[in-house]
């Protein structure tokens, strides 16, 4: 019995190892490709983008955040939800050093927020965000 005439000889035995090898790389590749068909989204399906308050200016709505090692600017308009918790605030109400998460969109080239989720805020009385060296006492 001839083997090579039953499985299709050298070249049936070279195609089904390519099938395979492309099989492979393929499989490989999908992490790939899901990591770029999955961007970061909130619920309502808009961008977010989570980061350390550098900025924030309520008379202008502007508001910048440090991600990663970039600088990130938004605007922020009076019809931004903002909450800490599940208590509303307002923009005044958040300070340098804050952790936010900001879900926004983008018109015109300007990140416009349409809201904004303030990570921990300090308690009333105690001193914003303490860079752990001991507090001076008060006269």
């Amino acid at each position: 019995m001839n083997l090579n005439r039953i499985n299709g000889g050298v070249g049936g035995m070279l195609r089904r190892c390519g099938a395979i090898i492309a099989a492979i790389l393929i499989a490989g590749n999908a992490p790939t490709v899901w990591a770029i068909d999955s961007s970061p989204t909130g619920s309502g399906g808009l961008p977010v983008l989570s980061g350390k308050v550098i900025m924030v200016d309520p008379v202008t709505g502007d508001l910048r955040i440090q991600v990663g090692t970039q600088e990130k600017e938004f605007l922020v308009h009076s019809d931004t939800e903002i909450v800490t918790g599940n208590r509303q605030i307002e923009l005044d109400d958040i300070q340098p050093g804050v952790e936010v998460t900001i879900e926004y969109e983008e018109e015109s080239g300007k990140k416009l927020t349409r809201s904004i989720s303030v990570r921990e805020m300090p308690q009333i009385g105690q001193a914003p965000y303490s860079t752990g060296a001991a507090a001076m006492p008060q006269p």
